[in-house]
């Protein structure tokens, strides 16, 4: 039976990285299927990335209301003349400005819950219109910014819908709130916002079985990140002179890189066509990590289209896989994941072995999950790995990957609603 399901969401196409994927992959597949996904977003939105390769995915019978919005991220760039928001990371450093300084203390300590609070008057007067124009079956919110759960909230108080709120990441224990100081009064109304949001959801979706202490108790239930199937269709591995080492994505605070780069670099001293790419937003190789590893050869480029990052991961043989180490990060389950794993290429991971990173890499039978300090273990796996390739004996995973498909989270949407 077709099923109408409003979708409140923030990032929507154009924008892109890794937090526009899970309810676009979501909605393409509910629609595919036969029901009726409309997605409230907002437009000229402060986005990380902008990719407008993902406009071209949209079917044009998709509804997408965009809405107007307060943007925090464009007030903090005229005064502070940054070219690019803060994302995923709120501390100042010691070499920023004092206007830079005061904008971090403004939004960890007056904005509640996120900087994307002014988005939510305006996403719920359209959630509003739209839900007094047809029947819906089920209203889901999604954050981070985790303000779009109020939309959600006062729709549940209105009109009584039955409503979903989906914690891609946790609220008040999110990792830049852990290494942020807010003052008390601030983080006491967070929590009550919160705990508000879950209590009143009719389920509250979690990325992360792990992280189920850092979420108040309600009605939960884990819904991991997922691959869509259809981007992977015809998308064919290449193979190099060079044997290819590649991480995908935006780099955030990862000092214990340097554990995987010390081992590849003693490793590319016994073969010298080694190759690492940092394809995001890493930004530019260094002189000084040329002159660290000279026997590397280094490729940067920054943010591509989703499309073309596919293509770059299916065109490695090692795709590296960091997990930050913070309290709770054995719930930390990045979105990439699942593509990597739908890769089907071999996954490097440096964190925490017992956490669900790694669970889904052994159940995927995609790689290795390494923990912190074992550097024997890196290098092992790069002359495993190597020598596979170079005796021309290398293949992609062949193991049954299909319970990491967005095919898997429809179906569990669906019963639920």
């Amino acid at each position: 039976m077709k099923k109408n399901i409003l979708i409140v969401t923030y990032y929507w196409p154009p924008s892109g990285a890794a937090a526009v994927q899970r309810w676009l992959k979501i909605a393409l597949e509910l629609k595919k299927t036969g029901h009726n996904p409309v997605i409230v977003t907002t437009k000229n939105g402060d986005y990380p990335q902008i990719d407008e390769s993902l406009l071209e995915v949209i079917p044009k019978d998709l509804k997408v209301i965009k809405t107007n919005s307060i943007n925090y991220g464009k007030i903090f760039k005229l005064f502070t003349r940054e070219k690019k928001l803060p994302y995923g990371n709120m501390a100042a450093k010691t070499n920023d400005n004092w206007i830079k300084k005061v904008f971090y203390w403004i939004r960890m300590n007056l904005i509640v819950p996120d900087a994307r609070i002014g988005w939510v008057p305006f996403a719920l007067k359209a959630s509003q219109k739209e839900l007094a124009l047809q029947k819906f079956d089920a209203v889901i919110t999604t954050g981070p910014p985790h303000s779009s759960h109020i939309v959600g909230y006062f729709l549940k108080k209105r009109f009584g819908i039955k409503w979903i709120s989906d914690f891609r990441d946790p609220w008040t224990n999110i990792i830049y709130n852990q290494k942020s100081k807010r003052n008390s009064i601030t983080v006491k109304l967070d929590k009550y916002l919160e705990g508000k949001i879950v209590d009143n959801s009719d389920y509250t979706f979690l990325v992360s079985k792990s992280w189920l202490n850092l979420i108040p108790k309600g009605n939960i239930k884990i819904m991991p990140n997922a691959f869509l199937a259809s981007e992977f269709d015809n998308v064919k591995y290449h193979k190099s002179d060079f044997f290819r080492i590649k991480y995908i994505g935006k780099f955030i605070n990862y000092d214990f890189i340097d554990d995987i780069l010390n081992q590849i670099g003693e490793f590319s001293k016994f073969h010298k066509n080694i190759e690492i790419s940092f394809i995001g937003d890493y930004g530019c190789i260094t002189d000084e990590l040329k002159r660290t590893y000279p026997n590397i050869r280094f490729v940067c480029k920054d943010f591509i289209p989703h499309k073309n990052a596919i293509q770059e991961m299916v065109d490695s043989e090692i795709l590296i896989l960091l997990i930050n180490d913070y309290e709770g990060n054995k719930g930390l389950v990045p979105s990439k994941i699942f593509e990597y794993i739908a890769t089907r290429t071999f996954i490097l991971g440096y964190g925490p072995s017992d956490g669900d990173a790694a669970q889904y890499i052994v159940e995927s039978k995609s790689g290795i999950m390494i923990d912190y300090g074992e550097n024997d273990e890196i290098m092992n796996t790069l002359q495993n790995q190597y020598d596979v390739w170079s005796k021309n004996l290398y293949k992609k995973n062949t193991g049954d990957i299909t319970k990491f498909s967005v095919k898997s989270q429809i179906k569990q949407i669906l019963e639920l609603i």
